[in-house]
């Protein structure tokens, strides 16, 4: 990989990760903690960890730090500017021994790793750059772009604790479990937690052992990628100026950063919102309506994040505060049948899609074309195409008349491409690029990507693959843009199904590698991550 491509996947993707060695070492031994590795391996175009020979250099220019940040007289300096702060080497270093002088042993200060105490007696997980937090904290700042005006952020680690401490608080209790049940879990994978210290750990005020957090995502089935762009999002919603706003105002911006694809941002206002409706005075139940309509903003965000888990105990709280309100109900029962066939769970989205089916006729038409929307891409993604194309053509129609130019974008994709399987192909691929240059108007970035990923299905079908494989890369480069993992993985994937139709076994090998990469860092159960996993080792024999 040269430097250009380098650069750009690490500002890219979060830089603050575990070794993927934690994932496959065996359960009954202990995490370590000098496997832990800050900064995430390069994930496209065959990157991977940094080699022995960077990391002794990376140590050497470490020691030959002076205390205040500044490198040695004898350091030659970097072109450009000063040498920027590495991610510290998976090697742990030693600290002396020998105390400091006359024979006594070091003051705590040294013994601690004070960033007043001399360069060789300082602990080697402390950093020796310049003032500002720890070498983590830039990192996590650097990735998290730069900064609007007039936003303020606190200093040190003290957010990205509690933000990712609160994710998986979130994630145990959705699950139904106590502490004691998590550290029983986290003892049976050979990892010493008492139920104090992940108190400590989910209320952010324990620093974070980033093995520890491994272990406990293991333990929740929570994938990594939702740890990183957690404490990315940390950062970036304090740039978002929340206080002060009402209820309505948050409700449109994150309405707003929805439809740009920034949905760390949206879900940040929308929680906002709820929080605001819960504190506001007026009527019990006027209060409970908004709460309820904020929650449901929350689940949709973490239903496109596949943070599925979480989403449905967000529309679970949302039904339940929903009461006789039938838009809001039905609504909630439309994201329970997304979330249930995402989540493999066809009992349930079949359940919950009979009783969406007695809700239709008594909802307004924005939350009937939501339903229609959803019922229909569960005909779809079942192959039930015949059955899907009247309720696309019926939530087309209400989109059109509503004039939400978005989600009639959205479902003409969809629509169009279940013409073109039907065998309509002419007036399915025009349906396609209608939705998706609707989407490119009105810069509604994850339509575009979406329309982006079908017209390279459509390409590939038809034998097309250097088209197909040029839509694959215009997706891919919108989701690095996005920062989202997922869909990266899925732009990927369609560029494997495409290399593999065409018999191109170099393009196959390398879109294979990419995704054997990405495959750690997303959730298992994604419908297409189970395909790969079972179709890689079973035709290619990729151990994954």
């Amino acid at each position: 990989m040269d430097g250009a491509s380098r650069d750009r996947v690490d500002d890219d993707l979060v830089r603050l990760s575990v070794d993927v060695r934690l994932l496959d070492r065996p359960a009954e031994r202990p995490v370590g903690s000098g496997d832990v590795v800050a900064g995430i391996g390069h994930l496209e175009d065959g990157g991977g960890r940094r080699s022995a020979r960077e990391c002794h250099e990376q140590e050497r220019r470490r020691d030959r730090t002076r205390s205040d940040g500044t490198p040695h007289r004898d350091l030659p300096p970097r072109p450009g500017g000063a040498w920027p702060d590495a991610a510290p080497c998976p090697r742990r270093q030693r600290t002396p021994a020998s105390p400091p002088a006359g024979g006594t042993r070091a003051p705590s200060a040294f013994r601690r790793g004070d960033p007043a105490a001399p360069g060789r007696f300082r602990s080697a997980t402390r950093s020796d750059g310049p003032p500002g937090g720890t070498a983590a904290d830039r990192r996590i700042r650097s990735a998290a772009g730069p900064r609007a005006r007039g936003a303020r952020l606190e200093s040190g680690d003290s957010e990205v604790r509690r933000a990712v401490g609160e994710r998986l608080r979130r994630t145990r209790t959705a699950l139904g479990l106590t502490l004691d049940d998590l550290a029983r879990r986290l003892d049976a994978r050979g990892v010493k937690v008492s139920r104090s210290t992940i108190h400590r750990i989910e209320t952010g005020r324990s620093p974070q052992p980033l093995e520890t957090v491994a272990a406990m995502c293991a333990a929740l089935a929570l994938p990594l990628s939702a740890i990183e762009e957690t404490a990315r999002s940390a950062w970036r919603a304090r740039c978002i100026d929340l206080s002060g706003a009402g209820y309505d105002e948050l409700m449109r911006r994150g309405n707003r950063l929805g439809a740009r694809g920034r949905f760390h941002e949206a879900l940040a206002a929308f929680e906002a919102a709820h929080d605001r409706a819960l504190l506001d005075g007026g009527p019990v139940r006027e209060r409970e309506i908004r709460r309820s309509r904020a929650l449901l903003h929350v689940a949709d965000c973490l239903h496109r994040l596949r943070c599925y888990q979480l989403a449905l105990d967000a529309a679970g709280r949302a039904l339940n505060l929903a009461g006789d309100s039938a838009d809001d109900r039905l609504r909630a029962v439309a994201l329970h049948i997304s979330i249930g066939y995402m989540q493999n769970d066809h009992y349930k989205a079949d359940l919950f899609a009979r009783h969406a089916e007695e809700l239709l006729p008594g909802a307004a038409p924005a939350a009937r074309a939501f339903a229609l929307a959803v019922l229909a891409n569960l005909h779809y993604r079942r192959d039930q195409w015949a059955r899907a194309r009247p309720l696309f053509e019926q939530a087309i129609a209400l989109y059109r008349r509503l004039g939400a130019r978005l989600q009639q974008a959205k479902v003409e994709v969809t629509a169009g491409h279940n013409l073109f399987l039907l065998g309509n192909e002419a007036r399915g691929v025009a349906l396609v690029h209608r939705g998706h240059e609707r989407a490119r108007r009105g810069r509604y970035a994850e339509v575009e990507l979406y329309a982006l990923r079908v017209l390279g299905r459509i390409d590939a079908a038809r034998g097309r693959y250097e088209d197909a494989r040029f839509q694959f890369e215009r997706a891919a480069a919108i989701a690095r843009r996005l920062k989202l993992v997922h869909e990266l993985f899925l732009a990927w994937f369609g560029r494997w199904e495409a290399a593999r139709s065409a018999g191109d076994r170099r393009e196959e090998q390398r879109s294979r590698r990419v995704l054997t990469r990405l495959l750690r860092r997303i959730d298992p159960d994604l419908p297409e991550a189970r395909r790969f996993a079972a179709e890689a080792v079973l035709a290619n024999g990729c151990k994954t």
